[in-house]
């Protein structure tokens, strides 16, 4: 995931639900990748029990640098919606809810070169 430079909490969501962006399905690294971990996890564990435990332990939602930049920036100017919408995905953070691929989606790619926090969100 490392070398192809995935986003870890997305991956772990997708290998969780079978459900993989074309990207992914369409990189000869990450295949080969899935096959090895689906192999190592039928070592110990049958994949379904391993789905179980990845989704109970691996959030869909996590408050992502630029979603909590975004809210903080409409809650300032005095639109309180998108930061009540983000504090309710993150509430739940263990659920999908349908309608918030948005939340899910990592930063574009300058964001964090240029942004900086003080309180290690």
């Amino acid at each position: 995931m490392k070398k192809l430079k995935m986003d870890y909490t997305n991956t772990f969501y997708f290998l969780s639900q079978n459900n993989f962006d074309e990207n992914q399905i369409n990189n000869a690294d990450f295949m080969k990748w899935k096959k090895k971990w689906c192999i190592s996890v039928k070592k110990n564990n049958t994949l379904i029990e391993a789905k179980k435990l990845m989704r109970k332990n691996n959030p869909v939602f996590i408050a992502r640098n630029h979603l909590v930049d975004e809210a903080i920036k409409q809650a300032v100017s005095g639109d309180m919606q998108y930061i009540n919408k983000l504090l309710e995905i993150l509430s739940t953070p263990y659920q999908h809810k349908c309608n918030s691929e948005k939340f899910m989606k990592p930063s574009p790619p300058n964001f964090e070169k240029c942004f900086q926090t003080f309180c290690g969100t």
